[in-house]
């Protein structure tokens, strides 16, 4: 053989030995880089195909930081692509995706010295993909209680600025999504079809404690009773880049609890078409829209979330649904609704910023309980041809009545001055009357049965109406069980036009009420 023969022969050597397909030995697997783990005695190279095999479990044990680990992996049913617990430093960098039907599972629980990373870093968005089919699931541990935060689970997109899209985990029906404590660079998960309540023991969409940051996002869409408690969402790229933080749509019973959202998103939160979603817990900084929905969302629950200077706090359009102990500083709208009928339960809104508002009401019905807001920090706007509601928005507060002289037993009766209500109906303007006076006072603002009464509202053109008066009425105990109680006192109450409570914990009689 002449020499160039030979150099051809070993360059076609080297060129089928460096583009195979490898497949794992299908008596087990075992670690990435023992030769006997793969079928031929091989350890793959960075352009082979890897498949996993039935019930073959293969452990990635490298450090292939700054080099290609393999072209791409497919997991066949029940199989497992694991890392190896123990192995310190592991990175698997694939040039051109992961497609499973078995199991991709990082569990850095075991040793706090281990940190393992997957790593996509294909040129197109299909080459970066992790796609999850029918029995599949991506499966991220990372151990608790680090220094510092720290995650040592990282799955990462590429962080060159040449690419301005993030790699993406998609995965429809019959498939586990369960991330916990991990760091998600660059990457964003698009979870359709998915059963979280236990009835599909297989299914799951589950996102607890993880960090998503960078091009990273969440779109949970058509999924039951899915979790997403305790993660941050920090994004510091320019606005308009990234998709919203969070999105669920179409996902009932969603549980949105103690994430963080910070930065320029465009959107931090978006919830779209849905019902029964609890939204608690949360904390938005510097978003321009920190919590929208763009269409029906039913009987939504907001309860203690926090906002931070982001232009847009809540935004609701089409909505129903209960906002209760949110805080707002430093916002143009606190809060935004179109068409929208909410309850709102002690919203406290710190600043607007120049030509803001506190509320902006559009059609719908807004019902305030005890929130820091007068008249005119709303602003009314009827637009189109619908026909709006004589009574736009209704402020109420608590009446925590301090009675003297009154005997123990006795009640406090309030009505609205000049109202004849007929049989079977009852006053709107009152909550729980009459109440009972226990110890020289009425019940307190933390109890279920405390007294709330109407103090201001506004009409469809934004102007307010006139504070209600109300006759108050203090009863004695019935002499006997058909006997009716006697009136030991009547008077005329109105209320304040702000009767805000900032703390309900401290807070104390906010009426005094003497019985000769």
């Amino acid at each position: 053989m002449n020499r160039l023969a030979c150099v051809l022969t070993l360059w076609l050597s080297a060129g089928w030995a460096g583009a195979a397909e490898i497949y794992s030995n299908g008596t087990g697997g075992g670690a990435w880089s023992d030769p006997s783990s793969w079928r031929g005695n091989r350890v793959p190279g960075p352009d082979d195909e890897v498949f996993i095999r039935l019930f073959d479990a293969i452990s990635f044990d490298k450090n292939d930081d700054g080099k290609i680990s393999c072209r791409m992996i497919e997991v066949q049913p029940r199989g497992i692509f694991q890392f190896k617990a123990g192995a310190g430093k592991a990175v698997c960098v694939v040039a051109e995706g992961i497609v499973t039907n078995g199991a991709v599972k990082l569990d850095g629980t075991k040793d706090a010295r281990d940190f393992f990373e997957l790593r996509l870093v294909g040129t197109t968005l299909a080459k970066r993909k992790i796609k999850l089919n029918k029995g599949s699931g991506l499966l991220l541990y990372g151990k608790p209680d680090l220094p510092g935060g720290k995650k040592n689970v990282l799955v990462s997109g590429p962080t060159t600025d040449k690419i301005k899209e993030a790699a993406v985990v998609e995965v429809e029906g019959q498939a586990a999504i369960d991330w916990q404590r991990a760091h998600l660079l660059n990457v964003r998960l698009s979870a359709l079809k998915l059963d979280n309540t236990g009835a599909k023991p297989q299914e799951r969409i589950q996102l607890v404690g993880n960090r998503h940051e960078g091009l990273s996002s969440v779109l949970i869409h058509s999924c039951d009773t899915p979790v997403v408690k305790d993660n941050d969402f920090v994004y510091a790229g320019p606005l308009n880049v990234v998709d919203a933080g969070l999105t669920t749509a179409f996902s009932p019973l969603a549980e949105i609890k103690n994430n963080r959202f910070e930065g320029n998103y465009n959107i931090a939160l978006l919830l779209n078409s849905q019902n029964d979603t609890t939204v608690q817990g949360n904390t938005f900084t510097g978003c321009l829209h920190a919590v929208r929905s763009d269409a029906g969302l039913g009987e939504v629950m907001m309860k203690s979330n926090a906002f931070v200077k982001c232009y847009h706090a809540l935004h609701f359009v089409g909505s129903t649904g209960n906002i209760e102990s949110t805080t707002v500083d430093e916002a143009f709208h606190a809060l935004f609704a179109q068409n929208a009928n909410l309850q709102v339960t002690g919203l406290v809104v710190q600043k607007t910023v120049p030509k803001g508002h506190a509320i902006h009401q559009t059609y719908g019905q807004l019902s305030l309980l005890n929130c820091n807001i007068s008249p005119t920090d709303v602003k009314i706007s009827q637009i189109g041809a619908l026909v709006p509601p004589p009574v736009t928005v209704r402020c109420q507060q608590y009446v925590w009545a301090s009675v003297v002289g009154a005997p123990e037993g006795s009640l406090l009766d309030l009505q609205t001055k000049g109202v004849e209500l007929k049989p079977g109906t009852f006053d709107r303007n009152i909550r729980n009357t009459p109440v009972p006076i226990v110890g020289g006072k009425t019940p307190g603002p933390q109890d279920v049965n405390a007294l709330i009464v109407l103090s201001w509202s506004l009409n469809e053109k934004g102007m307010p109406l006139p504070i209600p008066e109300y006759t108050l009425k203090i009863l004695g105990p019935a002499p006997s069980e058909d006997a009716p109680r006697p009136l030991l006192k009547t008077s005329v109450y109105q209320p304040p036009a702000n009767g805000f409570i900032e703390n309900l914990n401290d807070a104390k009689p906010n009426l005094e009420v003497k019985v000769p």
